[in-house]
């Protein structure tokens, strides 16, 4: 069983900003080594996550209502009564918006951009954490996602069982699996946008620091000239007022 002071540091973790995300895994894998491995999550899981650990009754309602289509989908496969599993469905189904719409406002609020694709992602990752069986709806459950989930087998399996829209639903769900995969696809491609870009942002602010200590030496620099020809200039006065009294002196012994 992981430590409390590491399930504490995971915590902290998931639930730093997500700009922030790389440099608290850094100090905290200073005490915690193990957390060095984790990824980073893209901003529709790190959105989830946040969702999760902010509305805790809500986060039940979607495990109790994705537990409850598994069942539901279970009994319908031997004969069971279509409209019940259709009553689970639209009750994960608002469960899976609930949070979702809980999930865009606080990415919005953290200074993301919401868009139409992150609100698939988010709902695919909700739903498929509902439904599934595995470590994903665990993660799901704790607040700790690194990627988007997979589509469940509740929708692989068409949703609806054998009935007359079987093909329709096979065919929907295949499409929606596809979509999945591209969607991982462009996600990763982002992630690496998103590396170079942090590195790039690391070496401007280096460069600006680099820059901005320049600019404070050449200032001092400016700073110790004028204040050189300033003594020069009082240097001179003097040396004046000198000769003008030793003038002075040497009149008066004539």
């Amino acid at each position: 069983m992981p430590s409390s002071t590491l399930e504490a540091a995971l915590d902290a973790l998931f639930a730093a900003p997500l700009d922030q995300f790389m440099a608290k895994r850094a100090e905290l894998a200073g005490v915690h080594s193990s957390l060095a491995k984790i990824r980073k999550p893209p901003l529709s899981a790190w959105a989830v996550n946040q969702a999760v650990r902010a509305e805790g009754k809500l986060t039940k309602e979607l495990l109790d209502a994705g537990a409850g289509l598994r069942k539901a989908q279970a009994a319908l496969l031997k004969g069971g009564d279509p409209d019940a599993f259709r009553a689970a469905q639209a009750r994960l189904h608002a469960a899976v918006k609930a949070l979702r719409d809980t999930a865009v406002q606080l990415a919005i609020g953290a200074g993301h951009s919401a868009s139409a694709g992150l609100s698939s992602r988010l709902e695919k990752t909700l739903f498929a954490g509902a439904t599934g069986q595995d470590d994903g709806r665990k993660l799901l459950e704790q607040g700790r996602l690194t990627a988007d989930l997979e589509v469940a087998d509740v929708l692989e399996h068409g949703g609806f069982g054998r009935g007359e829209n079987h093909e329709q639903d096979v065919a929907s769900a295949r499409e929606l699996k596809e979509a999945s995969t591209a969607a991982r696809e462009l996600e990763k491609a982002a992630d690496e946008v998103e590396r170079v870009a942090e590195k790039a942002a690391a070496a401007a602010q280096a460069a600006q620091a680099r820059a901005d200590a320049a600019t404070e030496q050449a200032r001092l620099a400016r700073q110790t000239a004028s204040q050189a020809h300033e003594r020069a200039a009082e240097a001179r006065e003097r040396a004046t007022q000198a000769a003008q009294h030793l003038a002075a002196l040497q009149l008066k012994k004539a």
